[in-house]
């Protein structure tokens, strides 16, 4: 009877660790199904990631090929307003000889004004001594 009641014990034991064993199998069984599920959000996750990457280097290229052109733009801009900055000094020099020539000319204008009127007063004086002398 001893036996018996050992043998039973020993059977509620099994008993106890097989049902033990179960809630420990279902348990990683649930464990791998939220691994499996976690792996394909993960892959889902890493597909999307992977096409923004993509997009991003297409837009960095984009990028860097407007920067290039932009750099271009610039450097050609800068050799232009270089350019127009020697050609205006150019224009400003000949301004400035014009406008001394202009001066010179004025200058050497209003000396015949002043001697033709001198000249003309002389004229009519002589003139007048001329008919006076008539």
């Amino acid at each position: 009877e001893q036996e018996k009641a050992a043998l039973q014990s020993q059977v509620v034991d099994q008993n106890n660790d097989l049902g033990s064993l179960r809630k420990e199998l279902l348990q990683a069984e649930q464990v791998r199904l939220d691994l499996d599920s976690d792996k394909v959000s993960l892959h889902e996750k890493l597909k999307f990631l992977e096409i923004e990457k993509e997009k991003v280097e297409l837009e960095l290229a984009q990028v860097s090929r407007e920067r290039g052109d932009l750099s271009n733009q610039l450097s050609i801009m800068a050799r232009k307003k270089e350019a127009l900055n020697e050609e205006l000094m150019r224009i400003r020099q000949r301004l400035e000889q014009a406008n001394e020539t202009n001066s010179r000319i004025n200058r050497n204008l209003e000396d015949l004004v002043k001697d033709c009127e001198e000249k003309q007063v002389m004229l009519e004086g002589n003139d007048k001594e001329l008919q006076r002398l008539q």
